[in-house]
């Protein structure tokens, strides 16, 4: 797994073209809370990543959102 800033310039890139760009640190990496490097379980992490998903798309796309 990865982190979050190597993207930072895509995001950059696509943002100018008008497009919304998001990246989130698993586990472990990045600025995330954990042991750096440390994957006890990868089922673990691929449900932060959907929950992840699922907030943000709430958060920005939603009629809650006002989308």
């Amino acid at each position: 797994m990865d982190h979050a800033a190597p993207y930072a310039h895509h995001g950059e890139i696509y943002s100018k073209l008008g497009y919304d760009f998001y990246a989130m640190d698993v586990r472990g990496h990045g600025k995330s809370e954990g042991t750096r490097l440390y994957c006890p379980n990868v089922d673990r992490n691929a449900q932060d990543i959907k929950s992840w998903m699922e907030l943000t798309l709430k958060k920005f796309y939603s009629e809650e959102a006002g989308f």
